[in-house]
């Protein structure tokens, strides 16, 4: 599912205070001479000294915090200056990451169609994480790059702003273009980011889950075995995440991906076992102070609300294709919210379960 962006506080100004010196009183002066200067002195008042310091105030959860560069990818580099810097042709793919826009930032990506050339960034505050190194450096990648491309990674911060994410140059003899590369963007980046276009790090909402959950605690408390007609082996395990998280996003999701929660069950199961109710995974995405989110999931084509027991709200929207039947559903709790996925409209078993989970946050 997708997401959006917006809001700001500004602090207030010192006001200017004009201060009258009066003369002494005493003996009769003497008359003044052209030299001298009779009467009061008076101080010129200061000027007002604005605040740099964006003061930050708790969120409610029904609006979108604001974001470093009001969220917007272009106000940091235009698809024609990433592409003058890589050396390619490239288009930006904005994405909605809500993880980032509950701390007060965004995601962008600018790359060439077969992704052979790739810039990808996360921008928030900097006192929405507390990791403080900073790196910029290049080396040929791994993984999902081929090991004869060049890859570059970048942690650094302007003006209360963190830029944290890499770039990737295809080629053997790259190195030369990546470290150029990098060192452009950062250049750039500096430029860009300016005391105006900081923002404080959001102050969560009242009643607010913890953000990241702690998906190996809410695994061990949580027991979903009897909604699940007490499937065999049924239990919690470490999840996976994205393939290219920046290091600020898995200081934010926490060390395991901690916003996707999972349960499941390594033992075949029998279409018998699945028609009563047993089931090999169930997971659910855990927004803390995100609530706000819902109103992006409602514009989604198909987007219908619900009714479910022990949420305020709920979005169904439907996902998956072909053959294969899914719902994908977001549950307001509060200024909360958890979103899962069924193969039936109504949820069921899978509903009672985000209810339970969502019932364990909610008093711990």
């Amino acid at each position: 599912m997708t997401s959006a962006v917006r809001r700001c506080v500004l602090t207030s100004l010192a006001l200017a205070v004009t201060v009258v010196l009066a003369g002494c009183a005493g003996v009769p002066a003497p008359a003044a001479t052209s030299a001298q200067t009779a009467g009061p002195v008076t101080q010129e008042p200061s000027a007002p000294t604005p605040d740099p310091t964006p003061v930050p105030v708790a969120e409610t959860g029904e609006t979108i915090p604001a974001q470093v560069f009001g969220g917007d990818c272009a106000a940091v580099f235009s698809e024609d200056e990433v592409g003058d810097i890589v050396g390619a042709d490239v288009a930006l793919y904005s994405e909605s990451v809500w993880e980032l826009s509950q701390a007060g930032g965004f995601s962008c990506i600018w790359r060439t169609e077969d992704y052979s050339t790739l810039v990808n960034l996360d921008f928030l505050p900097r006192a929405s994480i507390t990791a403080t190194s900073e790196t910029a450096s290049c080396e040929t990648g791994d993984g999902e790059v081929e090991s004869s491309d060049w890859r570059c990674e970048l942690e650094h911060e302007q003006s209360g702003i963190r830029v944290s994410g890499f770039l990737a140059i295809p080629g053997s003899e790259a190195e030369f273009t990546a470290t150029a590369a990098l060192a452009a963007l950062s250049d750039q980046f500096d430029r860009r980011a300016a005391p105006d276009q900081a923002v404080p790090a959001p102050i969560p909402a009242a009643d607010s889950w913890s953000n990241p959950v702690d998906c190996e605690a809410l695994g061990a408390a949580v027991d979903l075995r009897p909604v699940f007609n007490n499937t065999p082996g049924f239990g919690w395990y470490a999840g996976g995440g994205d393939v290219f998280p920046s290091p600020a996003r898995m200081e934010l999701w926490g060390d395991s991906y901690a916003l996707t929660c999972t349960w499941g069950t390594a033992k075949e199961l029998s279409d018998k076992q699945l028609a009563s109710g047993m089931r090999t995974g169930f997971s659910v995405q855990v927004y803390g102070g995100s609530a706000w989110a819902q109103q992006e999931v409602e514009n989604e084509t198909g987007a219908t609300e619900v009714t479910m027991d022990g949420f305020d709200r709920v979005i169904r929207v439907k996902s998956g294709s072909g053959d294969t039947s899914r719902y994908g559903f977001a549950a307001v709790d509060g200024p909360n919210l958890l979103v899962f996925s069924s193969t039936t409209k109504k949820a069921g078993r899978e509903g009672d379960a985000a209810a339970l989970i969502a019932g364990y946050l909610d008093t711990h």
